[in-house]
């Protein structure tokens, strides 16, 4: 099968690479939809994402959906061959401090698919653990499972901001309501709307003001 490897600033390289076996409590997943992300274009731009540079060649993409093909020994009975899902690309340890209190985001020990040295979804087939496959229904598509991630991500953000909005009234007259949702994009400015609704004004990444 092919994989996408960057190798370093600006260089992409597709090659030929062996398909892996599911082991015990993995599933085989054909990668149907990847997306970028602002960390990938960062990689490939720079170089390195946070100071993390890769010290060789590695698979990027972590926004994914695919259709499972095989499973491993001890993978969950809700899942089958055939199925659509949706990768979360975040594997916990489930024994540090923080999974043991159910905080497995702030995990010692993550997994993170396509972050130095987890290869990620920018190939043909990817091996990934069982319980980070989330089945999704026909009503969303294989773009809309591989965007699941970037939206999980807006909303958690959303939610510990507590929608910080501040309200402007004019005589007895709701005039708007603002939230600054710079570090977000698109997903962010949807995910204010849906909390703010038509009221709802936000500032993007340049300081537009969007309605």
């Amino acid at each position: 099968m092919q994989a996408a490897f960057f190798h370093g600033v600006r260089d992409i390289r597709v090659r030929e690479i062996s398909d892996a076996e599911p082991k015990a409590g993995e599933v085989l997943i054909a990668v149907t939809a990847v997306g970028i992300c602002g960390s990938d274009l960062h990689t490939y731009l720079l170089g390195n994402i946070g100071g993390v540079s890769s010290r060789e060649p590695i698979v990027l993409g972590h926004e994914a959906g695919g259709v499972i093909l095989a499973l491993g020994p001890e993978v969950p009975s809700h899942l089958r061959v055939g199925q659509r899902v949706a990768i979360d690309p975040a594997t916990p340890c489930l024994q540090c401090e923080f999974c043991q209190h159910g905080q497995h985001h702030l995990c010692l020990n993550l997994k993170f698919m396509g972050y130095f040295p987890q290869h990620g979804a920018l190939q043909e087939r990817i091996v990934h653990p069982a319980r980070s496959v989330v089945p999704v229904p026909d009503s969303i598509s294989d773009v809309g499972a591989a965007m699941l991630e970037p939206l999980g991500v807006s909303l958690h953000a959303a939610r510990l901001w507590r929608y910080t909005a501040r309200r402007r009234c004019v005589g007895d007259r709701l005039w708007h309501n603002w939230l600054a949702v710079r570090p977000f994009g698109a997903l962010g400015r949807r995910a204010a709307y849906l909390r703010c609704g038509s009221l709802c004004m936000a500032l993007g990444h340049g300081g537009e003001l969007w309605r």
